[in-house]
């Protein structure tokens, strides 16, 4: 259950400790810094703060232990108490074996069962705003120190750098001082900044090697060597040597301090930071649909981000009533549809970080490299299976689509001249005005060319140069109320009242069956007497643009599957061109970027070819291709239509590119997308297109007397409120989006449709607490 979320106290400064392996003194560190915490005065703005109501003249100093192994013959907090008695020590977990935890841990576990991951953060959690609730207004200094290396497996065998990153506390991590000590603190070192860390500084002993040099040379945070540790006190623990190890902490005293200042200086000044920089923020960038005056000092400021979650400061904005320094608010429009596999995945942080070094980025055009290809086969295995032979790489969704354009009219051209029907000369390539067949609420980007193939709309309005190429039937549509999903048929229609049907269950609305239907061959007749109407008044059409299933930015529309499957039906099969070009053929290009890749369900790579049985011309993907990681598009086409472009002169070709083509770290991150797409989704034979939504609900919710209606298909989770201004320019979802911040959930509506997007390995328990705190905003 990921909803179980951690906010870090204002003004109670953690530091989580680290070793480059073990054995390298993390405890002897501890205690040394738990008595400088103790001895050092309390600084200016520790007196100045508000936490210091109560005047205190020296901070609180805790010590937590996470995973505790080899006790009670060893404990690291009883040790630490030993020689910093003013410390407050804290267990969580503990073992009898010295071993690694993953280790103690199977071999208790018919004593005691293996913690979960959640069930380690949601203790350690509860301990650390317990232990800040107990410490109350006044200066504290904490301290968490992890078992063996940053890479040890913890007791479910999830790496410890991996289990702790969703605190992401600043670390300090201890250093090897011995022979070969440089190399594994500088691995240590990388491995923490892969995952996000900020390392604040690295202690180790110091001693005649001086591994410090070479490191320090190596990083970005200081490198502090202590004093020489006696190596029999230090490993051994024995406790003749505690009157050694006495002296040796008191002469450390004086260089504890000054770590500890130094450490609570740097956090004080991040703190500061995240402060201010919403309002620095809203003086120098300009956001994308954002209208700036309404922002009005309420700038997020995200300082960083795992999973589903944002870690993230707004100003004024109290959880629990309790004003945090950082407080993890859900991401409810997966970062403007991005995310699938999570934020900050390692996985795929490991990938970029490999092809960065492997290759930096290298020119595409006659060249080939193996991110490339890799994918590219990928590729043609999953979205384009069955259909595609060809793969174009370009950076985003609306170039992806304008690609698709370029395609899909050189294909048309070929139809047209091609055809039994053409009288008169054939065209000429690029001389044909075409327009394109769409939906009323398409999006395709921000492009000219892009926007130009959307019907007129509030994102187009007052564009100087939009001209609305196409034209764009207003489609019927299905959304849950009263208990099933209803379908609506336009007026323009003109069809009869009992051609509407109602679904108990979605999967219904994608039956098969219906393709043998009456209502199937009535959609038909109608688009094609459309069609062949528009072309009789002059309209020459070069492709079929849409979106499958749903229309995202027109406000989550899920249009009838019949209704999209008849409409490619009747371009494929051809249409009558003003009588000149006879029949034709009409391309069909499919603007997958935000559905493609299990957006609508598992496992669905193609909403069009698998929900719709649609296989396209063309088809374009983004967003979810690199698991929400880095940009990345692709456009896939047919064999005829890269055979269009085919000849001997260069100007025949494609002439389409941009200079981050093909880039190899989103190649490479891409790739290990459609990986774990695969590793995750292998037992996962059905389309699962409800997407675990709970029924009892989603019914609850569609009964609400605010909502006009519900869409819960895969992923999304959609709701239409009843207003008498609806779209994208309404601002009558403003008081419940703030609700849902207040429940930490954040999300951006589209005008007075508010939706939540699920990732694909979002748990069930966590749907079921986003649609609760729904429906409790809605109240």
């Amino acid at each position: 259950m990921s909803y179980r979320t951690f906010s870090k106290p204002k003004l109670f400064p953690i530091f989580q400790i680290f070793g480059a392996n073990t054995g390298v003194g993390k405890s002897v560190f501890s205690t040394s810094l738990c008595r400088g915490a103790n001895l050092l005065p309390l600084l200016q703005f520790e007196k100045n703060s508000n936490i210091n109501s109560h005047n205190a003249d020296k901070r609180t100093v805790n010590y937590i232990k996470p995973v505790q192994t080899g006790y009670p013959t060893d404990s690291d907090s009883r040790y630490v108490k030993t020689h910093s008695p003013q410390t407050f020590t804290h267990d969580i977990y503990t073992y009898r074996d010295p071993v690694s935890p993953h280790l103690a841990a199977i071999i208790e576990q018919s004593e005691k069962s293996i913690p979960s991951d959640e069930e380690v953060c949601s203790k350690l959690s509860n301990l650390i705003l317990d232990v800040s609730h107990r410490t109350g207004n006044v200066p504290s200094f904490t301290l968490l120190e992890t078992a063996g290396g940053i890479n040890s497996p913890t007791m479910s065998q999830t790496l410890q750098s991996d289990l702790f990153r969703r605190f992401r506390f600043p670390i300090i991590l201890v250093g090897d001082s011995v022979l070969g000590g440089i190399s594994t603190t500088l691995s240590s070192y990388e491995s923490l900044l892969l995952r996000g860390f900020d390392v604040d500084c690295i202690l180790l002993f110091g001693n005649e090697l001086g591994n410090e040099t070479q490191i320090q040379r190596n990083v970005d945070c200081p490198v502090l060597a202590s004093p020489t540790v006696h190596p029999d006190s230090f490993h051994k623990r024995d406790p003749s040597g505690e009157p050694l190890m006495a002296e040796y902490y008191k002469e450390m005293d004086g260089w504890a301090e000054y770590v500890v200042e130094q450490l609570l200086v740097k956090q004080h000044r991040r703190e500061l930071h995240i402060n201010e920089m919403g309002e620095r923020a809203e003086k120098s960038i300009w956001w994308p649909f954002t209208q700036h005056r309404l922002v009005n000092g309420k700038t997020m400021v995200i300082d960083s981000a795992l999973g589903d979650w944002y870690n993230a400061y707004i100003p004024g904005v109290k959880i629990n009533d309790i004003n945090n320094c950082m407080d993890e608010y859900y991401d409810g429009c997966a970062s403007w549809w991005t995310q699938s596999i999570g934020h900050g995945d390692s996985r795929l942080t490991k990938a970029a970080a490999y092809a960065a070094g492997r290759y930096g980025h290298v020119l595409f055009p006659e060249c080939v490299h193996e991110p490339a290809l890799e994918l590219t086969e990928k590729l043609l295995t999953t979205v384009g299976a069955g259909w595609a032979s060809r793969v174009f790489f370009s950076d985003n969704g609306s170039t992806a689509v304008e690609v698709g354009l370029k395609m899909a009219f050189g294909r048309m051209e070929e139809n047209i001249n091609s055809s039994d029907g053409l009288k008169g000369e054939k065209l000429e390539s690029g001389t044909a005005m075409f327009d394109i067949i769409g939906f009323k609420g398409s999006y395709h980007g921000d492009t000219i060319g892009a926007m130009n193939i959307s019907d007129p709309n509030v994102y187009n309005k007052k564009v100087n140069w939009y001209k609305g190429n196409g034209y764009w039937f207003d489609p019927p549509t299905l959304s849950f109320k009263n208990g099933h999903y209803r379908l609506k048929i336009p007026d323009s229609f003109d069809f009869d009242e009992t051609d509407s049907e109602n679904f108990g269950k979605i999967e219904s609305a994608f039956s098969s069956e219906r393709f043998d239907s009456n209502l199937y061959q009535k959609y038909k007749a109608f688009i094609r007497k459309t069609l062949e109407k528009e072309t009789e008044n002059g309209r020459l059409f070069g492709a079929l643009v849409m979106e499958p299933v749903i229309l995202g930015a027109g406000g989550m529309i899920f249009v009838d599957p019949l209704f999209q499957r008849a409409l490619a039906n009747v371009c494929q099969e051809g249409i009558s061109m003003k009588n000149v070009y006879g029949r034709v053929k009409v391309p069909v290009v499919l603007d997958e970027v935000f559905v493609g890749f299990h957006r609508l369900g598992k496992p669905v790579w193609s909403a069009g070819v698998e929900l719709l049985g649609i296989k396209p011309d063309v088809a374009c993907f983004a967003k979810a291709l690199t698991g929400g990681l880095i940009p990345l598009a692709v456009t896939l086409a047919r064999e005829d239509v890269f055979e269009c472009f085919d000849g001997q002169s260069k100007v025949d070709a494609l002439l389409h590119g941009h200079s981050y083509t093909a880039h190899p770290i989103g190649c490479q991150v891409a790739c290990e997308s459609i990986d774990i797409y695969i590793n995750e989704f292998s037992e996962n034979k059905s389309n699962n297109v409800d997407g675990g939504w709970s029924d009892e609900l989603t019914r609850q919710i569609a009964e609400h007397p605010k909502v006009d209606g519900i869409v819960a298909l895969g992923s999304i989770f959609a709701l239409e409120l009843k207003t008498e201004t609806k779209g994208y320019s309404s601002t009558s979802s403003s008081e419940i989006i703030q609700k849902l911040r207040q429940h930490q959930i954040f999300a951006r509506p589209l005008g007075n449709v508010i939706y939540l997007l699920a990732g694909t390995s979002t748990d069930k328990e966590t749907k079921d607490w986003l649609l609760k705190q729904l429906l409790d905003s809605l109240y």
